[in-house]
């Protein structure tokens, strides 16, 4: 057996993946950190499997930047299925909570957002005005509050 350090990298990557036919990923078979993700020993130290494919193919990653698996299998090594992302754009492209809800464009009661608060929050002024309105009735005890109005004790 070939010693790992006499081995070029491109083949110390090929000898811990296997093709999937029918998706075109390279399922990542050496050993993984968190979340599905695959590592590798090079020079010395451990890096991300996906990362380590992708350097090999396009060169290096700016620093600011992250890479996308476009097959949304995180254990995939095909430089193919890879594509470099800012931060943002990444989380943006996901299935998370940030990803679901900068998609929308209504409010639950189907109005479209047209307004932002001061924290970058969007929301539609129509629900916005209304949820005002019945806080202002409950508060001072008007009619139209959505609760019965106190009645007077009898004697």
């Amino acid at each position: 057996m070939i010693a790992t350090a006499l081995r070029s990298p491109a083949a110390h990557l090929a000898a811990r993946y296997v093709p999937e036919p029918n998706s075109g990923c390279w399922l990542w078979l050496g050993s993984e950190v968190g979340e599905g993700y695959g590592r590798i020993q090079h020079d010395g130290s451990y890096v991300l499997a996906h990362r380590f494919s992708y350097e090999l193919t396009y060169g290096p990653i700016p620093a600011s930047m992250t890479i996308d698996h476009v097959c949304r299998n995180r254990a995939c090594v095909n430089p193919a299925h890879l594509r470099i992302l800012s931060g943002r754009e990444n989380t943006l492209c996901g299935f998370g909570p940030a990803a679901v809800n900068a998609r929308k464009t209504s409010c639950p009661n189907g109005h479209v957002f047209d307004a932002v608060d001061k924290t970058g929050g969007r929301f539609c002024r129509q629900c916005h005005n209304e949820g005002k309105r019945i806080l202002y009735r409950l508060k001072h005890d008007l009619p139209g509050s959505g609760t019965p109005r106190r009645r007077a004790a009898s004697v």
